[in-house]
């Protein structure tokens, strides 16, 4: 970077982040948290939100959350591609929610990579790594960035502006579709990858700058980044588009908001640079919730009766999705449904046989969503039961 743009904490800065905003709301005795709920809808009276109906996720039963302002901060849709570096809960169904409202959403085909996660699981490198002056190279050891316009090659551990390994992220990405494409990359289990190496940059810089990526390196691909390169391969990251917004990130429903990733407030366009997320949180986070305040306030009561209505539905839905006795596993369907996404609508979409891929994926995608109508659910404990129903409810 030519100029100093973002804050963090080493390479740790979501963790700090999510603990400190933990901590500052226990310090508020008005804020009532709701811990291990699962929202499955939302409640919308004569195109006013209303609140939302939620599960208990340590007792199995449903509650309502009466309110005349919703923010939604639910979060992409990662997860319905097989290589990505989301957690297991970003499976977009906040999004969804929202568009069974008659809420549009917008840009959805635009997606990002990022360059390097790990193999199988998807866990992200950080971009810190490469800032810090890591390296890419593929099955012969070759900086191959340098042949795809991002060259030419930098001195080893100085990365510069727009060089090399600090290019932009589709860039990056696409350039490791070419290699594999050319058969440069090496074959894993986990998929073809390339080397992310950060050897050179010493035992101590690393334990100092990036000590968090050491610790996954370790822990899910069994290397110390100290002595080996990290296998690393594309992955998707972020969804460009999501909940259409007006400026005060309010939507077609009255008092239902949404902000970060499952939103689409025209910000970032078709792609983002690294850490651009942190400061659309920083200044659409406080716009969306100074907004459901004043909308809060000035909205007045609801039709009561349809409002419980609604509710019913909800719960009369879940029912009808635990007792269905269909043949088909919602894990496998979730798993082709990765694959064919990965296949169809990755990197490059258009490009000459990839083509077809993409033609399939549309194909797969509509048998998929027949077949999940025949799911069924395994028998489990409540609070064990968060990954089949939020993926069942999408």
């Amino acid at each position: 970077m030519k100029i100093e743009r973002t804050w963090f904490a080493a390479d740790k800065t979501g963790f700090h982040m999510l603990h400190t905003l933990f901590q500052t709301s226990l310090q508020f005795p008005q804020i009532q948290r709701f811990d291990e709920h699962f929202v499955l809808d939302i409640l919308v009276d004569d195109g006013h939100v209303r609140g939302v109906v939620a599960m208990n996720m340590m007792e199995g039963t449903l509650v309502q959350i009466r309110a005349n302002a919703v923010v939604m901060a639910t979060g992409g849709a990662g997860r319905v591609y097989r290589y990505n570096t989301n957690g297991g809960i970003v499976t977009g169904d906040g999004m969804g929610m929202a568009l069974s409202h008659g809420v549009p959403l917008r840009d959805m085909e635009f997606v990002q990579y990022h360059p390097t996660g790990l193999p199988g699981s998807g866990i992200l490198m950080t971009e810190g790594c490469r800032g810090e002056g890591g390296i890419l190279v593929n099955k012969n050891g070759y900086r191959y960035l340098q042949d795809y316009g991002m060259g030419p090659e930098t001195p080893l551990g100085e990365p510069k502006n727009k060089y090399m390994e600090l290019g932009p992220r589709d860039k990056v990405s696409q350039a490791f579709w070419h290699e594999w494409r050319k058969g440069n990359t090496i074959s894993t289990p986990r998929g073809d990858v390339v080397y992310l190496d950060l050897r050179h940059l010493g035992e101590k810089k690393l334990h100092e700058r990036l000590p968090f990526i050491c610790e996954l390196a370790k822990a899910y691909v069994g290397v110390d980044p100290v002595k080996e390169p990290i296998p690393v391969r594309p992955t998707a990251h972020y969804t460009m588009g999501g909940i259409e917004t007006d400026q005060n990130c309010e939507t077609r429903i009255k008092g239902l908001f949404a902000v970060g990733e499952c939103s689409s407030v025209g910000l970032h366009g078709a792609n983002r640079l690294g850490s651009n997320s942190l400061a659309e949180l920083v200044v659409f986070g406080r716009l969306a919730g100074e907004q459901a305040t004043e909308r809060a306030a000035t909205a007045g009561n609801g039709n009561e009766a349809a409002i419980e209505a609604q509710a019913a539905g909800v719960e009369q839905r879940l029912k009808d999705l635990v007792n269905q006795d269909g043949g088909e596993n919602w894990a496998k369907i979730r798993d082709e449904m990765g694959l064919a996404m990965e296949e169809g609508c990755g990197i490059y979409r258009y490009a000459g046989t990839d083509a077809e891929n993409h033609r399939q994926a549309g194909r797969a995608a509509g048998t998929l969503q027949a077949r999940a109508h025949h799911r069924h659910l395994p028998a489990c404990s409540t609070p064990t039961c968060s990954t089949p129903l939020n993926w069942a409810t999408v």
